[in-house]
């Protein structure tokens, strides 16, 4: 009581200054970022570990990938693990899988359950390749396969700093194997989220802020990324839409993702989005546009999305979120 009679005392509501905050810690966070993490020379760097980016479930990825300001369900693990302060009365479990391109596979598992304070939260990412024959220098086929994988097992917890503002971070472990070489490192994301009005809210993420060792002597930055995001939710009409700025540090790449969800019935919603990078042709038209039906069964959630590449290609992600 004494803390909100000084904020009105100064002219100020406990809500302005929340906001408030919201702003300096993205401002910062962007700023030493970038300084922290672009090279002195200028010179650009590929970064590594590329699974780190390939999202988590089917439901923000058919949403464009906006999502850092939704991020009300178990897969705010990956996109904004501020968001799981907003899972507060049940305990949700999500597998996931995606079928890539060239025989990429990528599986998602995650987990979070309400505990004092907040709410905590486990997954594990992995990624691997199929049919990579190994090869000699001087007889060609080797007569075996090469084993290539990726994961990352991670740890998060999500909780209100105040009424409207949410805080999260995650930890993660990385491991890389390419036939007998692997490589190891660790990350952490931190994200906020501000509920800015009954049904819009603000949200920012660092992700991939850390180091992973080098592949013998060949070594390359994560895939360090800052997300903002803004969405809006009109209830009556059971829609939502969000929209997310996203910068990769590292590898200067920027792109913006838009999506939208409407749920005419409980029991089904359907969803669209799309991810631009600036660039536009009739070749790469389909790339980033993306789509998705999502069914309820009882207290079990089963989302997919179809996200084509140019006319060649296409990937199908399916999910299932149980809520216990």
């Amino acid at each position: 009581m004494m803390l909100r009679n000084f904020y009105f005392c100064r002219g100020r509501s406990p809500n302005d200054q929340a906001c408030k905050i919201f702003a300096v810690f993205v401002s910062i966070v962007s700023i030493f970022a970038g300084l922290a993490c672009v090279p002195a020379d200028g010179a650009l760097k590929a970064t590594g570990a590329g699974f780190l980016k390939m999202g988590a479930g089917a439901r923000a990825v058919a949403m464009g990938e906006a999502f850092s300001a939704v991020a009300d369900d178990v897969t705010a693990i990956y996109w904004n693990p501020a968001g799981l302060a907003l899972v507060k009365n049940e305990t949700q479990i999500i597998a996931s899988h995606l079928e890539h391109i060239q025989s990429v596979h990528h599986e998602f598992i995650g987990l979070c359950k309400p505990v004092p304070g907040g709410t905590a939260g486990f997954s594990a990412t992995y990624m691997w390749v199929e049919g990579i024959e190994a090869r000699n220098p001087n007889s060609g086929y080797a007569g075996r396969s090469v084993p290539v994988w990726d994961a990352a097992p991670a740890l998060s917890f999500g909780g209100f700093l105040r009424s409207r503002l949410a805080a999260g971070l995650t930890l993660k472990a990385i491991g890389q194997c390419i036939d007998d070489k692997m490589a190891w490192g660790g990350a952490l994301d931190a994200g906020i989220l501000y509920r800015a009005g009954r049904s819009t809210r603000l949200g920012f993420v660092l992700q991939n802020l850390g180091y992973e060792s080098a592949f013998i002597s060949e070594s390359a930055p994560l895939p360090l990324t800052a997300r903002a995001g803004i969405s809006h939710k009109w209830k009556p009409q059971n829609l939502l839409v969000a929209c997310d700025t996203v910068y990769g540090i590292n590898d200067q790449a920027l792109w913006v993702g838009a999506g939208a969800e409407y749920r005419p019935w409980p029991a089904m919603a359907f969803r669209a989005g799309y991810k631009y990078n600036g660039t536009f042709s009739s070749v790469d038209l389909m790339n980033g546009a993306s789509c998705g039906i999502n069914v309820r069964i009882f207290s079990t959630d089963i989302d997919y999305a179809f996200v084509p590449f140019g006319l060649t290609f296409q990937t199908h992600r399916m999910s299932v979120i149980m809520h216990f």
